[in-house]
């Protein structure tokens, strides 16, 4: 279940990248499979059409060719600048489940699991993203248009107020446009600590995001010292510039809490500059998180200035509209079986710069639960 203590920001926002993606494994582990659906197969014989119906994917790994023998590894740390939810009525997302869900005429129309709700059919390229109908009913509980980013803009106001932002470790990367192997963690910054190159100046007015921004981290994710051990590790590589990551679990801060999601993916677009610094734009993370732990991150949004966990005045339409989203299961292995819908398909976006790493921070307090669960 979710952390309960707080790490109010929301990293893991992301804009629909245009090369999408898939993950390589967490802790060491294997890498998740996708079956490829968009090309033909043969099963017992029978040959299996071409699904039209074309899925996003993401790049493949380097070759050996594309990577200098003498290219080196440097690490770097980022910190996310801006948090997506919604971005420019963009649909973000990916396939997460090898199918074109509700989409006519695709060889893999049918749903992953079963509901009593119905099932919604997928975007195109079998993206799945069933928050985006949470989102639209937020929007109407606070009389705002369909386009609007309740989510984002909670986020980057902790984001602007220094007060919470998630930092990303690249380590053993080349820095080059492709990688065949680097280590990436995602840890919750607990609030700013200082800005200016000298480390001298206090916060008072947010991060400057000159490279020099020093954010404090979650306790227990990194072990300080002279040289900080960062836990949790994911492996990745970058192709042609884009980062891919693939975790059977990945868990990041989102609005006071940790959002616990299984067969997790994120990809971002590196740019560098003449410095030899690098950004990340265009990122997307996705996955699949269980309905009930959405629930009770979700109850955090601040409708009309106040809580909706600490009104009360949404709350049995807010359990409605996220319950009524579910539209996968747990997990990627449990697609097809003829199991329930108990997970909600998700997309964030974010931009990220470089920052440096403080030492471990306090987290917040956030209180907040209205006890609220899908009970079907």
């Amino acid at each position: 279940m979710l952390g309960r203590r707080a790490l109010a920001l929301g990293f893991v926002s992301l804009s629909a990248l245009a090369a999408c993606q898939l993950i390589v494994g967490v802790n060491d582990e294997e890498g998740l499979l996708r079956p490829d659906a968009a090309t033909a197969d043969v099963v017992d014989d029978i040959i299996v059409p071409e699904d039209p119906c074309k899925k996003l994917q993401p790049p493949l790994p380097p070759t050996a060719d594309k990577i200098p023998a003498d290219a080196g590894a440097q690490n770097y740390v980022l910190g996310v600048r801006r948090f997506y939810a919604r971005k420019n009525g963009e649909v973000m997302g990916y396939d997460l489940d090898g199918r074109c869900t509700g989409i006519p005429g695709s060889t893999t129309s049918d749903p992953p699991c079963t509901s009593s709700k119905g099932i919604m059919a997928d975007a195109d390229g079998g993206i799945d993203n069933a928050l985006l109908t949470i989102s639209e009913s937020f929007a109407a509980f606070n009389g705002t248009n369909a386009g609007s980013d309740l989510v984002g803009d909670l986020v980057n106001k902790q984001i602007d107020l220094g007060a919470f932002t998630n930092l990303i470790g690249l380590f053993g990367y080349n820095g080059l446009s492709n990688d065949d192997e680097i280590t990436v963690h995602i840890v919750p910054a607990t609030g700013l600590s200082s800005v200016g190159c000298d480390g001298g100046t206090l916060p008072e007015a947010g991060p400057q995001w000159d490279g020099c921004d020093t954010w404090a981290h979650s306790p227990g994710k990194i072990v300080d010292g002279k040289d900080p051990v960062w836990t949790g590790a994911i492996k990745g590589y970058v192709a042609d510039d884009v980062l891919v990551v693939q975790a059977q679990d990945l868990t990041f801060g989102l609005i006071g809490n940790e959002l616990n999601t299984s067969d997790g993916m994120l990809t971002a677009r590196i740019v560098r500059d003449g410095s030899g610094s690098i950004r990340m734009t265009d990122a997307v993370v996705a996955g699949r998180t269980p309905a009930n732990e959405l629930l009770s991150i979700v109850q955090l949004l601040e409708l009309n200035g106040t809580r909706i966990c600490e009104s009360g005045q949404f709350l049995g339409l807010l359990r409605d509209s996220v319950c009524r989203a579910r539209d996968l299961p747990l997990t990627q292995k449990e697609d097809g079986r003829g199991l329930s819908c108990g997970a909600i398909s998700f997309a964030f976006g974010f931009e990220a710069e470089p920052v440096r790493l403080g030492t471990a921070g306090m987290l917040p307090d956030v209180t907040c639960d209205a006890g609220m669960t899908c009970s079907d």
